[in-house]
């Protein structure tokens, strides 16, 4: 026989073995079948020799762990704490961990209990905490691949390990896990074991429990989803970070469907409802853009529970974060985010004023249209501030995109600019700032709004007058380039927002609204730095005699100067410490009548909450209360201990009627044509530095702020009425846009005269113009007004007219 057939000794047996089994009546596949089991055989003898040796190796710590058990009744897992607004709905989360605990069995889903038992556990319900079947078959499907391929861990034992044990895998650990789960089934009800894993279970991008990863992943509660949406979230458990929707899409959707097909052939749901699920696109929602809504306002919330030293038990930064306090607040968010966008289009407004500086950056690419730029998001929104691409530019027009959408600015748009040729101010390729106004998403056209980058920064608050809860904050332009909060922290000068604390304190000592007061030059000298003071007024000229209501719509410097000076420095300062200016440096020099002194925005506007509630004083507070994670109140607001009036209500209401004076007649015309009743005051500091506004109506009180941090000139009539205004309109067009109109109600005590603004007599038949003024009792004028009377203060405000008196620096100035 040649050498190439002979037979190799292998193959010689396989062949004599083959005919022994065709001698004995058994087929080659038997024998392949009878070897398997008989090897199969030998490994579950060999894995139940080392399992007792497991058992009796580990047994001493097990014990140890036994008389733990217990805890699970008292395990308190770290919560986040919840921010509440004025309406109970939650804005806020301080977590490390996100958790969001379900109380009881019956308020989880039918759903996600099929959903859970059969992707995890599906004997959950009938096995005392192993499952001796699962374990077999996780066996046998483990030796069959020669690794690791399947597990046989019940919810019960998922349970003792989430609390009791490491994650590391050891064969230790899983004796451990099936000691303690029987354990664990002996002391608590099945459902009592499945509500701790629905509630603690970790589900991927920091959250525990399928309430938290409900509204990470869709934004909505888990009593919304749907199949589809379950069954993504079961399939979690296994591997979230393998399965996150975010990270692998297609991963995430094959694990979905291995999960809607057990659903299915188990008998949870039908076919039609298997179809349906199936289709259904898996979109969680973006992250991206998500931004923390009233940032100021919770960052102060923060503060006051980090720092909070009367209670340590509950609060301090450990509290915050893992022991799931519920803090209640007194946040209109309606408001807040009318106050945010208002706040912004008056920086808008006021950039626009100034020299263009708006491009970014330049992109030099050849292909203008294939680059992406790395500040755009993945959707854009309506009021988005993002930077787009100029990809053309003539004189008439400039094309510019953002991603796969475009949009067109002409010369009319950009008429702020002053040119008659765009390629002046931008080029191809230039990257500038755009507001979102309009998106056609089926066009794929925007339209938007070109921004002048503003320089300058600003705040807004709004307060409730008659109780002091803080309705807004915003404490600038942007949180993520500065958490400085221009409400709270920033100390400046109100310039004529100070004036009614001046007029208050003269009303306070005798004076009427129809008190004449001298608008005329005056100079003061300072002892102590052995100069001269001349104030002067914004216009450089002077007015004559003015009655104190139109001085105040006017804002007359030396009126204010005069009357300071006619009440007593000393009784200023005492009035701005009964109306809240308890905390202020406040030196007793006249210039404060100007407003000298340095203050924050809530200081001022809590001031003017005093007049519009009627001489009450009610300090600003922005937690109504605190309760810890099982509702029980750990601090509560009452407000009634915090009322204290502080000025007769007679004498704010006739502040009330001077403020609205302002607005009708004087520097806030502005806002004259409100639907509403509204009182407010300007406020302009040196040099144009400071622009304020603060007013009110009966719902509510609200101040603005416009200026550089490091004080710098806003530029030439950047006055409050120009700047600050706007700001303040805005807002309360929209706030009290469908609320019944409301009035200020006058005191018994107050009457209401008609009077002649130019001499401050009673108005008679020969006036012309007459304006209803508040008085006390007694002291409204009887006289009346006369010819004679007219022409002789007509002759006084000529000759002050022709009289101009420059300014000086230390002059502030007003509209």
């Amino acid at each position: 026989m040649p050498v190439w057939k002979k037979k190799s000794p292998k193959k010689m047996k396989k062949r004599v073995h083959k005919k022994t089994l065709q001698r004995e009546g058994r087929s080659p596949k038997h024998a392949h079948t009878f070897h398997f089991f008989r090897s199969f055989a030998i490994m579950v003898w060999l894995f139940s020799i080392l399992v007792g040796i497991a058992i009796g190796w580990s047994f001493t710590s097990v014990e140890g762990l036994a008389q733990r058990v217990r805890q699970l009744e008292n395990l308190r897992p770290s919560m986040a704490s919840q921010v509440f607004d004025m309406h109970g709905n939650l804005i806020h989360e301080f977590a490390i961990q996100k958790r969001i605990p379900v109380q009881k069995f019956e308020d989880i889903p039918a759903k996600l209990v099929q959903a859970i038992r059969v992707t995890e556990d599906e004997h959950f319900f009938r096995h005392p905490g192993i499952d001796p079947v699962a374990i077999l078959r996780a066996a046998y499907r483990n030796f069959r691949a020669r690794r690791i391929k399947q597990g046989a861990s019940t919810i019960t034992m998922q349970v003792a390990r989430m609390v009791f044990l490491s994650p590391k895998r050891t064969f230790q650990r899983k004796i451990k896990e099936a000691f303690l789960a029987l354990q664990i089934e002996k002391h608590f009800t099945k459902e009592e074991i499945f509500l701790q894993y629905y509630n603690n279970v970790y589900l991927g991008h920091g959250t525990y429990g399928f309430e938290a990863a409900a509204r990470y992943y869709f934004g909505k509660p888990t009593r919304e989803l749907s199949w589809s949406e379950v069954a993504y979230l079961a399939g979690l458990i296994q591997r979230p970070a393998a399965y996150s929707a975010y990270r692998s899409p297609d991963r995430a959707i094959k694990r979905r469907n291995h999960v809607l097909r057990r659903l299915r052939d188990t008998g949870v749901i039908d076919d039609a409802t298997y179809t349906k699920a199936l289709r259904e696109p898996l979109k969680v929602i973006s992250h991206e853009k998500r931004s923390i809504l009233a940032p100021y306002f919770i960052e102060e919330v923060r503060k006051y529970i980090d720092n909070n030293q009367n209670i340590k038990k509950y609060y301090g930064n450990d509290a915050l974060y893992h022991s799931g306090l519920r803090i209640y607040t007194t946040l209109d968010v309606g408001a807040q985010k009318i106050a945010e966008e208002a706040l912004l289009e008056g920086l808008e407004a006021w950039a626009r004023r100034r020299k263009w500086h708006g491009v970014i950056r330049h992109v030099d690419h050849e292909n203008l249209e294939s680059v992406t730029l790395p500040e755009w998001p993945r959707e854009i929104e309506v009021n988005d501030r993002i930077p787009v691409l100029l990809t053309e530019v003539s004189k008439t027009k400039a094309i510019y995109r953002i991603g796969s959408f475009h949009g067109m600015w002409t010369l009319e748009d950009l008429k702020w600019l002053k040119t008659n040729n765009l390629r002046k101010r931008m080029k191809e390729g230039d990257v500038v700032w755009a507001h979102i106004l309009s998106i056609d998403p089926e066009r794929r056209i925007i339209t938007a709004e070109l921004i002048n980058p503003p320089g300058a920064n600003g705040a807004f608050v709004a307060l409730d007058p008659m109780t002091g809860a803080i309705r807004v904050m915003v404490g600038g332009k942007d949180f993520q380039q500065s958490k400085f909060n221009r409400v709270t922290q920033a100390k400046r000068q109100p310039g004529s927002a100070f004036k009614p604390i001046v007029w208050l304190t003269a009303l306070l000592h005798g004076y009427t609204p129809a008190t004449l007061v001298e608008d005329a030059p005056i100079q003061l000298k300072d002892p102590v730095m052995d100069t001269e003071w001349k104030p002067g007024n914004f216009d450089d000229r002077f007015m004559g005699p003015l009655t104190l209501q139109r001085a105040l719509e006017l804002s007359r410097n030396t009126v204010s100067v005069r009357l300071a000076l006619g009440v007593g420095i000393n009784n200023i300062i005492e009035t701005s410490r009964k109306l809240g200016l308890d905390r202020v440096q406040i030196p007793p020099y006249p210039s404060i009548a100007l407003g000298t002194i340095e203050v924050t925005l809530l200081d001022m506007t809590s001031v003017y909450a005093v007049f519009a509630n009627g001489g009450i004083r009610i300090r600003p507070y922005f937690i109504e209360r605190i309760e810890d994670r099982y509702g029980r109140i750990i601090e509560q607001r009452e407000t009634h201990l915090q009322l204290e009036e502080v000025i007769p209500p007679e004498y704010a209401y006739i502040m009330t009627t001077l403020l609205q004076g302002v607005i009708k007649r004087g520097t806030a015309y502005a806002a004259h044509d409100l639907p509403f009743d509204a009182a407010g005051k300007t406020g302009t500091t040196n040099n144009f530095t400071d622009a304020w506004f603060i007013g009110y109506t009966p719902l509510i009180v609200a101040g603005t702020w416009i200026g550089y941090d490091e004080p710098r000139r806003l530029g030439y009539n950047e006055t409050g009425g120009h700047t600050a205004l706007p700001v303040w309109k805005m807002f309360m067009e929209k706030y009290m846009e469908g609320k019944a109109r409301t009035y200020f109600e006058p005191p018994e005590n107050v009457v209401l005269v008609p009077v002649d603004p130019m001499t401050g007599l009673r108005a008679g038949p020969d006036c012309t113009r007459v304006i209803l003024m508040a008085f006390i009792p007694g002291t409204e004028p009887f006289e009346y007004c006369n010819t004679l009377k007219h022409e002789e203060l007509l002759r006084q405000k000529e000759q002050m007219k022709a009289l101009i008196v420059e300014k000086e620096d230390n002059v502030f100035l007003e509209e």
